[in-house]
């Protein structure tokens, strides 16, 4: 059984006036943990291919420090390259580069042979870590997980930034497969393995 939680006085007078709402899951992961413990909780088969993405690929944390132009440049051209279209403009581009430099959020780059292959963004408020956008070489998915192991070194790091919860964003069960695409089903079942934590949240919309 779910347990319940009363809704606050504003969503509640927003669902009288004519809101109206949906109910989200997220997949969150404790920072508080140990790192031994945290490990315990991924999904068992996930370990192996953390381990060879680790062994096959270089990930790089890229925060204000060591942050240049050419990484946003190189992020950028992998994400075109990834949806085969430009989806995004220059500002949002430019809004995360800001954080990044303001120490709000973070890259992990992913190279294979000297080459970018992976490239994830994250952002740090209030003491929590939320994957942002991620542009991947997808066929090299059937060869190496490149995935699995940029996520693994972005929970550890947000660690050491002292956060304290992980969100992977939304995952999806059976109820929802008819609400979202195929594609965004199978990343919710993917981010699950990361974690045994659902949160949930009641989203207020059509007001």
């Amino acid at each position: 059984l779910v347990g319940h939680k009363k809704i606050s006085t504003i969503g509640e007078y927003l669902l009288e006036q004519g809101a109206n709402c949906n109910l989200q899951f997220f997949a969150n992961i404790d920072l508080q943990l140990e790192k031994e413990m945290i490990w315990q909780k991924i999904r068992k088969r996930y370990k192996s291919l953390i381990n060879k993405s680790l062994n096959t690929l270089e990930h790089v944390v890229v925060n204000r420090n060591n942050l240049t132009d050419e990484h946003f440049i190189s992020f950028r051209r992998l994400h075109y390259i990834a949806s085969g279209r430009i989806t995004r403009n220059n500002e949002s581009w430019l809004c995360q580069m800001n954080m990044v430099k303001q120490g709000k959020a973070f890259l992990i780059m992913t190279y294979y042979a000297n080459k970018l292959v992976g490239a994830s963004f994250y952002i740090i408020y209030n003491k929590r870590c939320y994957y942002g956008v991620g542009a991947y070489n997808r066929d090299l998915f059937h060869e190496i997980p490149i995935t699995h192991g940029a996520i693994w070194k972005a929970i550890l790091y947000a660690k050491t930034c002292r956060c304290k919860e992980f969100n992977m964003g939304d995952i999806y069960f059976p109820f929802q497969k008819d609400l979202v695409s195929a594609k965004e089903f199978s990343i919710g079942n993917f981010k699950k393995g990361f974690c045994d934590c659902v949160s949930q949240a009641l989203i207020l919309k059509n007001f």
